[in-house]
């Protein structure tokens, strides 16, 4: 048993260092990259009304704001997403979520979608999307989304 119990000088590292308090987000991704200001809307219109829908979707998840700061740019961003997803057939939905490679694409989308609820005018499309994504992603997926401090 520990004769000394109020000494912290046994820790071999600083737990205190990962307290929540001490949480400092600097704006940069992870990888040292500047917050993404959004998708470019020009790009995103061109591609919808060429009726590559697909491209626009990735496009926008690609350059999704996940590390701004500013909220009028993710909003921005969010309704540009809900924009595209509303120019998808159900049909065509798999074939769009199959053309993905990236998982964090899949995961930026579920936050798109989860993000797109405070909108009930968007309900049953999301939740046709949520069907899809999930399907791909799984409880994996959704788990990451609930958990991520970056938020939409």
């Amino acid at each position: 048993m520990a004769k000394n119990t109020v000494s912290s000088s046994f820790r071999g590292i600083d737990v205190d260092q990962y307290n929540d308090d001490a949480y400092e987000d600097n704006g940069t991704a992870e990888n040292g990259d500047v917050a993404s200001p959004g998708p470019d809307d020009a790009e995103l219109v061109r591609l919808l009304n060429q009726g590559n829908n697909v491209e626009a979707l990735k496009l926008a998840i690609a350059k999704a704001p996940l590390n701004s700061k500013q909220q009028a740019v993710k909003d921005k961003a969010l309704q540009t997403v809900l924009r595209i997803m509303t120019s998808f057939k159900n049909s065509d939905i798999d074939a769009a979520l199959q053309s993905m490679t990236n998982p964090d694409h899949i995961d930026t989308l579920m936050k798109y979608i989860y993000r797109g609820f405070d909108f009930p005018a968007n309900s049953s499309m999301l939740l046709n999307w949520h069907e899809k994504v999930y399907a791909i992603g799984g409880v994996g997926s959704v788990m990451r989304v609930l958990t991520d401090k970056r938020r939409l």
